[in-house]
């Protein structure tokens, strides 16, 4: 999934009101890098995963009152992102 659909998907989700997406990559050096990728709805909060897929479904888990399960943000080997 790129931002643009994950922004579709939040804007989706968030009903016509306000939303946000962040993505930010930390270059940890020796070709480490990791990224983040943050959603939040007001009165929502904010659910930050490695990939949007992850962050919306945490996302929609919290929304449907499923308990919200996140894995800690993996830093990855690979140069591209």
């Amino acid at each position: 999934m790129n931002m643009a659909e994950a922004k579709q998907r939040l804007m989706e989700l968030a009903d016509g009101g306000y939303h946000s997406l962040t993505y930010e990559v930390g270059d940890h050096g020796g070709g480490r890098v990791s990224q983040k990728c943050k959603v939040y709805l007001p009165n929502h909060g904010s659910f930050e995963a490695a990939h949007w897929e992850e962050a919306l479904t945490q996302l929609e888990a919290f929304l449907s009152g499923r308990p919200v399960i996140s894995e800690a943000l993996p830093v990855s080997q690979e140069k591209d992102i």
